[in-house]
């Protein structure tokens, strides 16, 4: 650094330091301020500007001589934290051994192992409560485990010459599936390329049937000493694949579903339709059906207390309504299904809005709101799924045509599905559940026919005229007027800009002769090529003096 350049640390110094003077200014600034010695001057902390120093052109106030240092010397340095990388440029800058098969699959392991060993770490819980309070012994433990893991997954299950379950509670596969669609939402929400789905769906499918065939071989192994029986094999795995498919297709989210149509160039009023049934399924399953179940329950209050006394114990009555609330979203689905106009069947015993028809039945108390007999008005009830499904249409965007479609189609299939789920055999009853076939159909015809009713209707509607904004009328400027060859401004003199600069007063010559001054801009005359206006202004000009003639 020259030792003409002035330090730029004095500037920042405290206002108790002296500054240098004039002979030592060159000394002081010759060495860096970073350097070590006893002549260079030490840095300080950037202390708060005052009024005084806010100017940064002015140069350092000197203090008074009495001033002194009040504070400690901080040896404290402030560290720069560096920033985390947004998700998405990270995954963008992701090494090249994570673009691989391998890297994929390290990094999308935990996303699928994390929650299945929290439900096998609850498996293992509840299996160890129950062979506690059975009294059984610890060697039934991996067989209890695997008996826990297939109801959870929705396979049935068989006990050889004294009871088969087939129909599952909903309940837990619910939590399970909202867990791992959390899970994979969360993996894909920022950035994913179609390899990376690929893995991901490999892992979120491949592991829960590794457990269910793991949990198959288990039950095989235990059937020598215990009296169990392997499930239908095909069954199992359909139902293990169907209910964590859904939980991936969950997880993907809207805004995946749509960049893959717009991909693989799929029309998105198909993605508008099938968001449409899922908002309409999800109203009459999730919010109209469990009002009709609890309005019922009250009716038939007096049904619940003769079930209830049928237990002898505490315990009993506390297994039971647990019980009746696991299984409360299987019935909250035939619900939907009756109100849409289906059947529900329990064994012989059927339930729809035309008819009932009841069998002595299990001694839950959720199914005590299953009517002996109907009002004649029960069929006015179908009212309710095509208001549902015009609220949801009002609220809606202009449907299209192929929003009706994919509306039908989705509905159709997800409660088809859901159905299929949610029914099966329970020990003597050969059927519990809604009429699979029927019931799909319905679901979709209620969403498709009103969505396309409503296309039907904004097509014939007249598309208003857009209104066109009237042109802003711009003000013409004075035009000068020209009377007899010459230029006369409008009287009208333009504004001047305060701002704008203002021309130096004209000079005015003064004649020699008379002293008199003229403006150099006085009225300019204007003349024309025309010839009549030369003629005019030959005519119009002075005639000179005739000589005097001479005496």
């Amino acid at each position: 650094m020259s030792s003409t350049t002035p330090n730029p640390y004095l500037r920042f110094m405290s206002a108790n330091e002296p500054l240098q003077g004039p002979g030592s200014h060159s000394s002081a600034s010759a060495s860096h301020p970073g350097q070590r010695g006893t002549s260079s001057p030490t840095r300080k902390r950037r202390p708060r500007r005052s009024t005084a120093t806010n100017n940064p052109n002015a140069g350092p106030v000197a203090p008074s001589a009495a001033s002194r240092p009040t504070a400690p010397k901080s040896t404290f340095r402030s560290r720069k934290r560096k920033a985390h990388p947004h998700p998405a440029e990270e995954e963008f800058n992701r090494p090249r051994h994570q673009a691989t098969f391998e890297g994929r699959l390290r990094r999308y392991l935990p996303t699928v192992l994390l929650p299945l060993g929290v439900v096998l770490a609850t498996i293992l819980v509840l299996a160890l409560a129950g062979i506690m309070l059975t009294g059984l012994s610890l060697r039934a433990l991996p067989a209890t485990m695997a008996h826990l893991w297939l109801i959870i997954n929705l396979v049935p299950i068989s006990i050889p010459g004294s009871l088969q379950i087939g129909i599952l509670p909903l309940a837990p596969a619910l939590v399970m599936v909202a867990v791992l669609a959390r899970r994979i939402n969360k993996a894909v929400k920022d950035r994913v390329s179609i390899a990376d789905l690929l893995v991901l769906g490999l892992i979120a499918l491949g592991i829960p049937i590794l457990g269910t065939l793991s949990a198959a071989a288990v039950i095989a192994d235990a059937k020598a000493v215990y009296p169990v029986d392997i499930p239908p094999m095909g069954l199992a795995l359909a139902r293990t694949v169907v209910l964590h498919l859904m939980a991936f297709a969950l997880g993907m989210g809207e805004k995946l579903w749509r960049a893959l149509a717009t991909r693989y160039s799929v029309p998105q009023e198909l993605i508008d339709g099938a968001l449409l049934a899922r908002s309409f399924l999800r109203l009459m399953v999730m919010v109209i059906a469990p009002i009709t179940i609890f309005c019922l329950l009250l009716l038939h209050w007096p049904v619940q207390d003769s079930i209830l006394s049928a237990y002898a114990s505490r315990l009993g009555i506390a297994g039971a309504i647990l019980l009746s609330l696991l299984y409360l979203p299987n019935l909250a689905i035939h619900t939907a299904a009756v109100l849409m106009g289906s059947e529900f069947h329990f064994g012989d015993a059927q339930v729809s809005l035309f008819g009932t028809t009841l069998v002595p039945l299990p001694p839950l108390p959720i199914l005590g709101f299953l009517p002996a007999s109907l009002p004649t008005w029960a069929p006015a009830a179908l009212i309710i799924p095509a208001l549902t499904a015009l609220f949801l249409l009002w609220r809606a965007p202009r449907p299209h045509w192929f929003t009706a479609l994919g509306a039908a189609l989705s509905s159709a299939l997800i409660f088809a599905v859901s159905l299929w789920l949610a029914s099966g055999q329970l020990g003597v009853y050969p059927h519990v559940g809604s009429l699979l076939p029927l019931s799909g159909a319905l679901a979709g015809l209620w969403i498709g026919i009103l969505s396309l009713a409503a296309a039907a209707l904004t097509l014939l509607q007249p598309r208003p005229i857009p209104e066109v904004a009237p042109e802003p009328e711009v003000e013409e400027e004075p035009t000068p007027e020209v009377i007899e060859g010459e230029l006369i401004e409008s009287e009208e003199e333009p504004e001047q800009d305060s701002n704008a600069p203002q021309d130096p007063p004209e000079t005015t010559v003064e004649d020699s002769e008379t002293g008199d001054s003229e403006p150099e801009a006085e009225a300019q005359e204007c003349w024309f090529d025309t010839p009549d206006m030369g003629e005019e202004h030959e005519e119009s000009a002075p005639e000179e003096p005739e000589d005097p003639p001479a005496h």
